[in-house]
């Protein structure tokens, strides 16, 4: 299915080796690995990135890992990995431990979704995977309103349907 349309091929291939075509379809996964090696073991400074303004196309969203990277290093980047792992633990802790089945399923699904999406953001940063936006931690109402709202027609609509 990937490789069904030409621009999903371009796009895949350019994700296998994205110094092939450093110009176009190379280029984000470029600017964001030169973001990340610039910030080294510390980082440059909170707010001192250069690659942000001009180079890595949306680094508030789907390269905002990359950014970190720069920003707040090898250090900054491994904290905010921490982060999540911790969030993914206290997930499962609290899904384990639901009154019911739907508060098992609702931690359950609401972890797995968020942790996921940052192992694929994380993936698409260091040319692993494909890009998504980096739940709680990218800017903008994309972000927020997507890690909000993505499935509310699929489970509100059968909250409606039971009559609960």
């Amino acid at each position: 299915m990937i490789l069904s349309q030409a621009y999903q091929r371009a796009r895949f291939a350019s994700y296998l080796d994205p110094w092939a075509d450093p110009l176009k379809g190379g280029y984000q996964i470029i600017q964001g690995q030169i973001a990340l090696g610039t910030g080294r073991l510390f980082g440059v400074g909170l707010g001192a990135s250069r690659q942000k303004w001009s180079y890595v196309p949306n680094a508030h969203t789907d390269f905002i890992f990359a950014i970190i990277g720069e920003e707040l290093g090898l250090i900054g980047t491994l904290v905010v990995l921490a982060g999540f792992a911790f969030f993914v633990y206290l997930g499962i802790r609290i899904a384990r431990e639901a009154p019911d089945r739907f508060g098992f399923l609702v931690a359950g699904g609401i972890t797995a979704w968020i942790g996921v999406q940052a192992v694929i953001n994380v993936g698409a940063v260091t040319a692993e995977v494909v890009a998504a936006v980096f739940g709680l931690v990218a800017a903008g109402v994309a972000a927020w309103t997507g890690a909000c709202t993505s499935n509310i027609g699929g489970w509100s609509a059968g909250l409606i349907g039971s009559g609960a």
